[in-house]
């Protein structure tokens, strides 16, 4: 029986400092993304600024962490986590995030561009 357990126990005494290694460089990666560098100037829906957006287009809890990114360092993950969000809140195909240049160096300014998804079908009968 001491004999089935141990080749677990060897298995995740040598696994786990691999998992780890594997998390630590992720990590390192992350911190060392070019964007995030940079500063974000704006931030808007399909080229509208989210101020400009009226309160019923945008869920209030997805508008409040719109304007939490004016500001802040450019965080690639949370940009993505975004447009996931969006995508799901305001039920769209598809969208996708992109940075452009800001009006001073070291700054940029986030669009969020949407696809609508296609209301149109085509029914023939016969």
């Amino acid at each position: 029986m001491r004999f089935v357990f141990l080749p677990g126990l060897l298995l995740c005494s040598v696994a786990a400092p691999c998992l780890l290694a594997s998390q630590e460089f992720l990590r390192q990666a992350a911190e060392t993304n070019v964007n995030q560098r940079y500063m974000v100037e704006s931030v808007s829906v399909a080229g509208v600024q989210v101020d400009e957006h009226s309160p019923s287009r945008l869920p209030r809890t997805l508008r409040h962490r719109l304007k939490e990114l004016v500001g802040s360092q450019c965080d690639f993950a949370m940009l993505q986590e975004l447009s996931a969000q969006i995508r799901r809140e305001m039920r769209l195909r598809s969208v996708t995030e992109h940075l452009s240049k800001g009006s001073a160096p070291d700054r940029v300014r986030v669009n969020f561009e949407t696809v609508r998804r296609d209301l149109a079908f085509d029914v023939s009968l016969p």
